[in-house]
């Protein structure tokens, strides 16, 4: 297998494994809340990969500058990441924070290419531009055909609840331009 089928095959296994993540994590949700689920997932995690690296860790090679990094990004990415997406999770589901979560090749290209200069063919900016519109459009094809029963009227009292409506609504709606209506009663 060439370098770059077993790279396509790694990232769609990563893929599939993180699409498996946001519809198993509702089952956790519905028993915890999300900072109790993180508080046991990131430390399993963690646990995973110190049981891993005395078979994986070359001493020889090891470069200094390189485990800085990583450490200043395990401390960053596991645990809010890992809030950030349990939370997300509880107050939309599983179908709308892993339709928002799609955005992540839009992110890290635009990141790439201000902090690596990276500069993306002609190609790639119609892909990312694809997938930008298929967020948009499952999202809200979501909304107007299987309105959650909870979140069908937004009461936006707290910051990211307002950021959950408004990335999970059209901009013509009233909580995502900020006019937030109450529940009936």
């Amino acid at each position: 297998m060439s370098d770059t089928a077993l790279a396509i095959a790694l990232a769609l296994a990563s893929t599939l494994g993180y699409g498996a993540s946001f519809v198993l994590t509702q089952f956790g949700l519905q028993r915890m809340p999300p900072w109790l689920g993180a508080a046991f997932s990131v430390p399993t995690a963690t646990l995973l990969f110190w049981c891993m690296a005395p078979f994986a860790i070359d001493t020889a090679t090891m470069d200094f500058g390189a485990i800085a990094l990583f450490a200043g990004i395990g401390l960053f990415v596991p645990a809010s990441v890992t809030l950030l997406n349990f939370e997300s999770n509880r107050l939309m589901g599983a179908n709308i924070a892993g339709t928002l979560a799609g955005l992540t090749p839009v992110f890290a290209v635009g990141l790439a290419l201000y902090l690596l200069g990276e500069r993306p063919r002609l190609s790639q900016w119609l892909a990312l531009a694809a997938i930008a519109g298929g967020v948009m459009l499952m999202g809200r094809r979501r909304q107007q055909n299987f309105p959650h029963p909870r979140y069908g009227y937004c009461s936006c009292r707290s910051p990211l609840r307002r950021s959950a409506a408004a990335c999970s609504r059209s901009s013509s709606s009233p909580c995502a331009t900020g006019r937030a209506r109450s529940p009936p009663s």
